[in-house]
């Protein structure tokens, strides 16, 4: 799998400096312009290391208050269409696959469970004239958290670059697995 050698290398890059703090990558439908598009976000907010019951850490980063919960079922092979976000919004996938892309940009990102599974939906319509598009591939159904952003908040946050954010900019988080320390180099 991953070499302690790349991991070392991979936190380098990923942290800098010995002060600094790792933060969630996560995956955004936004919109430049007056137009959607898909962006790989660096929230500013970093993990932080939490005791429990006085074993290992574990670690933690806030993603802000939530307003609301649904828990969406849908059907195997499903195509949304194009739409606009209808507020700002978590969207966790916990069962199957997902494909969003968008009309005149050629950005896209495939999303499935686990550490890509996380995007934020924010191209509301009062923000973009042609949305996104949502579909869920495969054969079995897919399984969806929909958690508006409490007062419609859009978390602060970087932009790393267009597209979707892929596995290997979340090598911090096999780091955390591993107990290698996020918030000094030794």
């Amino acid at each position: 799998m991953y070499s302690l050698t790349r991991l070392a290398i991979i936190s380098t890059l990923l942290l800098g400096s010995a002060t600094a703090l790792l933060k969630p990558n996560i995956t955004a439908v936004a919109a430049v312009d007056g137009h959607s598009t898909i962006q790989c976000w660096q929230l500013d907010n970093a993990f932080t290391s939490k005791n429990v019951l006085n074993r290992s850490s574990i670690y933690s980063a806030d993603l802000g208050g939530a307003a609301n919960l649904s828990y969406t079922f849908i059907p195997p092979n499903y195509d949304q269409g194009v739409h606009s976000a209808p507020y700002n919004q978590w969207v966790i996938f916990i069962k199957g696959i997902g494909l969003i892309t968008v009309p005149n940009d050629n950005t896209t990102a495939y999303v499935a469970p686990g550490e890509t599974g996380i995007v934020f939906a924010s191209d509301t319509s009062d923000i973009t004239v042609d949305g996104h598009r949502s579909q869920y591939l495969g054969v079995t159904e897919s399984i969806i958290m929909q958690i508006p952003a409490l007062d419609n908040k859009v978390p602060a946050h970087t932009v790393l670059h267009p597209g979707g954010c892929d596995t290997s900019e979340m090598s911090g988080l096999w780091e955390l697995a591993l107990g290698i320390s996020i918030s000094s180099q030794t």
